[in-house]
């Protein structure tokens, strides 16, 4: 390729993008454009292979930031002034020239994050973990900025910009460019998610410990939640949902218990009744030793959660009792 030196006089090198950072001082590439002012020659490909290290170099170009205009222009002048115009003759003017470079640094740089998000991001590790498995390559600091932004859910908004719910974000965060799933990992959890997303009520459909995410994962760490970022807590997070959610259900059951006591189905419904409360209770005994679980305490907002422990033992006593069976008798 065409090499000028400092007094303008043109040669041919042989050179790869590694070379260009050892380029004698003195020695510029040539690089022409085309009438669309995109680079062309032998030099285009140089210079594309430059750019791609230069954007994958996390102290020339960091990922801590959210995106790449909102790093500041300080680091792409830096570099244009220090490294490309050493090294570079760009023949075409020097707007046109930044131009380029910059679409070509901003691309390389997304596409490196993309890249980097797929490598190392595991489904199965909580964001913590994913922080603690930073690149060798990365500085700790960035990474752990770029995961909290890739685990925010506005960086998990479908672009009709609309919010989506907590399993929508985490199939969203768990795919590539492509629309294909990360790693088989990822396909297989997606496959379990829809299985019971398909089977669940609308009112599931919000987040809520009990929606098909909770089915899969189970059971929240008390201080974060599944598919909602930094900062969510189950008892917040999940505190309007579920009281909404509580209120249809409860509302259903009074329902069905009034028109229990005056028809025939009255032992279907109170059997349907009593496996709901023993589904419950099972759960508690399982899980928190007879203690309501935090994430489910906002199912009950207008009681303290030593009461609702007794209402459920009355209720459950109550429906037990003989005087049931009799008045729908």
């Amino acid at each position: 390729m065409s090499i000028l030196d400092e007094y303008k006089d043109s040669t041919r090198l042989h050179l790869l993008a590694k070379d260009v950072h050892n380029l004698p001082e003195g020695l510029r590439i040539v690089v022409n454009f085309d009438k669309h002012h995109a680079a062309v020659g032998e030099a285009a490909g140089l210079l594309a292979g430059v750019c791609g290290q230069l954007a994958t170099d996390c102290v020339a170009f960091p990922i801590s930031f959210d995106k790449w205009s909102d790093i500041p222009a300080s680091f792409f002048e830096n570099q244009l002034n220090i490294f490309f115009l050493a090294r570079f003759c760009f023949k075409v003017s020097d707007n046109l020239a930044k131009r380029f470079l910059l679409q070509s640094l901003g691309k390389k740089w997304r596409e490196h994050r993309i890249k980097l998000w797929n490598d190392f991001y595991d489904p199965r590790l909580s964001k913590t973990e994913i922080i603690n498995n930073a690149p060798e390559d990365i500085a700790p600091d960035q990474w752990a900025l770029f995961v909290e932004y890739r685990l925010k859910p506005e960086t998990q908004t479908k672009e009709t910009g609309k919010e989506v719910n907590r399993v929508q974000m985490w199939d969203i965060t768990h795919k590539k460019i492509d629309e294909s799933y990360v790693n088989e990992k990822a396909k297989e959890i997606a496959e379990k998610i829809e299985v019971h997303s398909s089977q669940q009520p609308m009112e599931l459909t919000v987040n809520s410990p009990l929606d098909a995410l909770g089915v899969v994962f189970g059971k929240e760490h008390p201080g974060r939640v599944r598919g909602l970022g930094m900062g969510a807590v189950p008892i917040i997070a999940f505190k309007n949902n579920t009281t909404r959610i509580s209120q249809m259900n409860l509302g259903s059951s009074n329902d069905a218990g009034t028109s229990s006591t005056c028809g025939p189905n009255v032992q279907e419904e109170l059997d349907t009744v009593k496996a709901q409360l023993q589904a419950l209770v099972s759960y508690i005994a399982s899980k928190e030793g007879g203690k309501i679980p935090i994430q489910l305490a906002g199912m009950f907002p207008t009681q303290q959660i030593s009461q609702v422990q007794i209402q459920l033992s009355s209720f459950f006593s109550f429906a037990l009792s003989p005087s049931v069976f009799f008045l729908g008798s």
